[in-house]
């Protein structure tokens, strides 16, 4: 068994077996240090890190010590940015952004903001043109090819596209096509 103290670390080694290392001693001199177990390497060369939480994450940087990664939980990771949870990989492999319990494959929580919870912005290459989802105060979709001279092409692999309509029943079903119709005429006279 060795022991070895540098500065706030104690790391310790068990013969032929795993590095423990130890943080933070309390204590005055004299007295009864205690310290506490923050990782161990184990024997086929595996770190790893307890968990500590989103203020302090397990993996942080030494100048920005709240931001990193965590574990919350078993078998979910957490990245941290300025001491809150950004990103969440939960057990099932479900990703949340914005949200610490994702119900889809991809679930984005937006904020309360005009730009949307997505942003789409194209290469300056392929155009200038942005598409947003839940852009300004009422949430609109903004969905639009990436130059003004590009197109935008829904369901080019057959079936029905419906406005307005959860049930289309042709190519395209507008519901209330009669109003945007009778619209139309009143604008041609």
């Amino acid at each position: 068994m060795h022991i070895y103290l540098k500065m706030k670390l104690l790391i310790f080694q068990q013969f032929g077996g795993e590095f423990f290392f130890f943080t933070a001693p309390s204590g005055a001199a004299g007295t009864d240090c205690s310290f506490t177990q923050v990782g161990k390497i184990t024997t086929a060369g595996q770190y790893q890190a307890y968990p500590l939480g989103v203020s302090t994450p397990s993996f942080s940087f030494s100048n920005d010590t709240n931001t990193g990664m965590t574990r919350p939980t078993g078998d979910t990771l957490q990245f941290v940015t300025g001491g809150s949870e950004r990103v969440r990989i939960d057990s099932s492999g479900l990703v949340g952004i914005g949200t610490s319990s994702p119900v889809a494959p991809l679930h984005i929580q937006g904020l309360d903001q005009t730009e949307g919870t997505v942003r789409l912005s194209p290469h300056s290459n392929k155009g200038s043109e942005n598409s947003h989802i839940h852009y300004g105060s009422t949430g609109d979709w903004y969905i639009r090819s990436a130059s003004t001279s590009g197109k935008v092409i829904i369901n080019d692999g057959g079936g029905n596209v419906g406005i307005g309509e959860s049930s289309p029943e042709s190519i395209i079903h507008i519901k209330k096509l009669h109003q945007v119709l009778l619209i139309l005429l009143m604008v041609l006279i």
